[in-house]
């Protein structure tokens, strides 16, 4: 096509611009070109697509998978802080609270498309709301600071390229300054989380088994529309950092980002249209319950039900997101069913997460990743502890055999038949030990995922050759 690279370099230099006229076009840029040509290609450029329906063949133009663990916290009706491990919410579940026991904290399933995180979102909190019928007493709020804690919007990416990162994480701290900076997240909380918190610094990024973690962003929960936006953005600034990583702090800039990207990929393309009926979303410091259509009566009953690390989306959760955003249909407050196993565990079984204290601070730090999806039995139950120590220390019944990957580990064998398990900083600090150390529980403790519970799982695990409940003293 005539023109195409003049074009195409003319609307990328638009978005790292904030151009959002002809007029402001240079003319170096536009030389050559017919007079009318630029005008109608930004007309084009700005043209709302017409969306009909939610597509079965998503176009994407990110191959890597997104994911997130943001944060809010609860209140009660006079605004004083009530902490989420008052309801014994755990780390390491779908929903649950983070590692200092305060903020509630959720862990959406990845996916490559960011529509299927926010759906998943909002899901978990609906089971929330639906399994800790107290919880929804309780005033929801998403502000990036609450008295003295930092509350967070990671974002996770499936990106282990490591001579990309630094470009990567580039490009989402521009994001993130300009996102602050445009009065989409509150500048003031946001500048108090950096000032008096561990958390909000540029940069702040954790390695884990998938990829990596960016830390930078305050919690993004106070309106599906602001979390989309935020999601959406985030995932184009990590496979186009080169674009946004000097750009021009505007909400232009963001705009044409959209704009640029709107017909490769259908986040970039729901997230524009959702900007032109909505505008921008500012953050909202209120009880943002509504905003998610978690507008249950009081007398309704708790769901009992084992809740899985994640909680996957249906098809109704996507296409309620999805009319919110393209239609501007508020979410209903829907009681869901199930859509995951096993729903309960055998008699006698128990999450792993119930018998350890899973909050606690950095210190605790990989313990959610390392329990989530587990159980033991009331017989033989497993405790997971944690300090600054040595790497990692086990108590178990004799005959346990130690594999060559945790070699100088201290082994103590008592003769009683809890498992003790107590894991240093150094070793929670390396995703991939913890990684091993998962698959090591399940193939020497009585542990076990629990889709995989039967109730003569412990019987069985008792008479094997892997266990002698005589118990001896020994250090290796």
């Amino acid at each position: 096509m005539e023109f195409r690279d003049q074009k195409h370099y003319l609307f990328r230099e638009a978005v790292r611009n904030g151009w959002e006229s002809a007029a402001q076009f240079p003319a170096a840029l536009t030389q050559g070109l017919p007079s009318e040509l630029p005008k109608k290609w930004l007309a084009k450029f700005y043209r709302t697509p017409k969306i009909e329906a939610l597509s079965r063949s998503t176009r994407l133009v990110n191959r890597f998978m997104v994911g997130a663990d943001p944060e809010f916290t609860l209140a009660d009706g006079i605004g004083k802080l009530v902490h989420a491990n008052t309801f014994k919410l755990h780390v390491g579940l779908a929903f649950g609270a983070d590692l200092a026991g305060r903020p509630v904290e959720l862990r959406p399933a990845p996916s490559r498309f960011a529509l299927d995180v926010l759906a998943s979102i909002l899901t978990e909190l609906r089971w929330m709301a639906l399994t800790v019928p107290k919880i929804r007493e309780c005033q929801w709020f998403a502000r990036p600071y609450v008295e003295h804690d930092g509350i967070g919007g990671h974002v996770h990416f499936g990106r282990k390229r490591l001579d990309k990162r630094d470009r990567e994480v580039n490009g989402l701290d521009r994001l993130a300054s300009m996102l602050t900076a445009l009065d989409v997240f509150d500048r003031r909380a946001v500048q108090q989380r950096n000032e008096d918190t561990v958390y909000g610094k540029f940069g702040d990024v954790r390695d884990q088994a998938h990829g990596y973690e960016y830390r930078t962003l305050p919690t993004w929960l106070s309106s599906p529309w602001l979390a989309y936006l935020t999601l959406v953005l985030s995932k184009l600034a990590v496979y186009d950092p080169m674009l946004i990583e000097k750009s021009v702090p505007s909400k232009g800039t963001l705009r044409n980002l959209l704009a640029f990207y709107k017909g490769l990929d259908d986040d970039a393309m729901i997230a524009y249209a959702a900007l032109e009926r909505f505008g921008w979303p500012k953050q909202d410091v209120g009880d943002f319950k509504s905003a998610w259509g978690l507008t249950y009566p009081k007398d309704l009953l708790p769901t009992k039900v084992l809740i899985p690390e994640v909680i996957e989306p249906t098809d109704e959760d996507r296409q309620q997101i999805f009319n919110l955003l393209v239609k501007g249909t508020p979410i209903p407050a829907v009681v869901p069913k199930p859509n995951w196993g096993p729903t309960t565990l055998p008699e006698g079984y128990y999450p792993l997460a119930y018998h350890s204290d899973t909050t606690g601070g950095p210190r605790r730090r990989g313990f959610g990743e390392l329990m989530a999806g587990l159980a033991h039995h009331e017989n033989a139950k497993v405790r997971i502890e944690t300090g600054e120590g040595d790497p990692l220390r086990i108590l178990h019944p004799t005959g346990l055999k130690i594999p060559r990957e945790f070699s100088g580990t201290q082994i103590k064998f008592y003769p009683n038949e809890e498992v003790i398990i107590y894991i240093g900083q150094r070793f929670r600090e390396d995703a991939n030990k913890m990684v091993q150390l998962k698959k090591f529980l399940l193939e020497h403790f009585p542990v076990w995922k629990f889709a995989d519970v039967k109730p003569d799982s412990f019987k069985e695990f008792k008479t094997s050759s892997r266990v002698n409940l005589r118990g001896k003293e020994v250090m290796i």
